[in-house]
């Protein structure tokens, strides 16, 4: 039983897990070339050490990558990483606000990519190097869908929820990037992550 079974609140269940891309470690292979280089041009005793120490390099980033877990749950976002540092994350779908993804060219070639939590009260949670970084995102905003308005207001006395509000003030528009319906007075885009105001 790993971390997230452990922390499963009564009636809670697992909707979707995510992990670390091998490119954490598989992305460190190259460096063996260089102490491998150094022994075969003679530099013996050099060489050695270095490959040690990127053998152990290796090692290490292998337990991490082994150890994460990240999980999107039927409540909540459930993170555990690091080793001896080791750190860990619960955060409340509801008190979500945005959900940003960010991938670099070799990123979307090897599909990973960064996923970049915004909570309530400016509050970032960043998750590194998550394979499938797309479906991770779209797990965690369907199941923030999901939660009832209702619920989402119901921690801050000042929000109202938005089925108490006329339906007349709730106007739509499609994001100009991504096409998605979102707000017509959002300024950043739910689903994509862009800033709206810049396509003005």
């Amino acid at each position: 039983m790993g971390y997230i079974e452990k922390h499963l609140a009564a009636g809670e269940r697992v909707v979707y897990r995510a992990r670390l891309h091998p490119f954490v470690v598989g992305g460190l292979v190259p460096l063996i070339l260089l102490p491998v280089t150094l022994m075969l041009v003679g530099v013996q005793s050099a060489g050695q050490v270095i490959l040690l120490m990127v053998l152990c390099f290796l090692a290490y980033n292998y337990l991490i990558f082994k150890s994460a877990e990240f999980g999107v749950t039927t409540s909540r976002v459930i993170a555990k990483w690091g080793l001896l540092r080791r750190r860990s994350l619960e955060l409340q779908l509801n008190k979500v606000e945005s959900v940003t993804l960010m991938q670099p060219i070799f990123g979307r070639i090897l599909n990973y990519g960064t996923v970049i939590i915004g909570g309530t009260g400016g509050t970032k949670e960043t998750f590194r190097y998550i394979a499938d970084p797309i479906r991770f995102r779209n797990s965690i905003q369907e199941q923030i869908g999901k939660v009832p308005q209702a619920v989402r207001a119901h921690d801050d006395p000042k929000v109202t929820p938005i089925a108490a509000t006329s339906a007349a003030h709730r106007v739509e528009r499609e994001c100009p990037y991504c096409a998605e319906v979102i707000l017509a007075k959002a300024r950043v885009c739910k689903h994509c992550g862009r800033d709206i105001a810049l396509a003005s």
